[in-house]
């Protein structure tokens, strides 16, 4: 019986080691906002997700201050270049150090 439990184990890491997933790793976000109104800061936050549909923002308070952040860039250069392309109209977009999201797909068998 410890053969059968010992490949289907095997089996089950074969198959979700080929699977897409969602993975974390250190990288950067543009800071958008950093105010005490939190109405303020979902506003914008709207506004932005209406524009960009498939980046995400991500709203953080750390008392007494709201912040959204937005973006999941693997290079300053990366966020940097969004930035100066696309939101050129916000005033004091920062780019900071942050743990990022993105998926991760498996690499193609021949």
């Amino acid at each position: 019986r410890l053969d059968v439990l010992t490949s289907r184990h095997a089996a089950y890491n074969k198959k979700t080691a080929l699977t897409p997933r969602m993975v974390k790793q250190k990288g950067f976000r543009l800071q958008v906002i950093g105010t005490q109104d939190r109405g303020e800061a979902m506003t914008l936050k709207a506004t932005l997700l209406s524009r960009f549909a498939d980046e995400k923002a991500y709203l953080m308070y750390q008392a007494p201050h709201f912040r959204i952040r937005f973006g999941n860039f693997k290079t300053r250069e990366e966020a940097l270049g969004f930035r100066d392309t696309h939101l050129s109209d916000i005033q004091n977009i920062y780019v900071v150090a942050d743990t990022i999201e993105f998926m991760w797909y498996p690499p193609k068998e021949d």
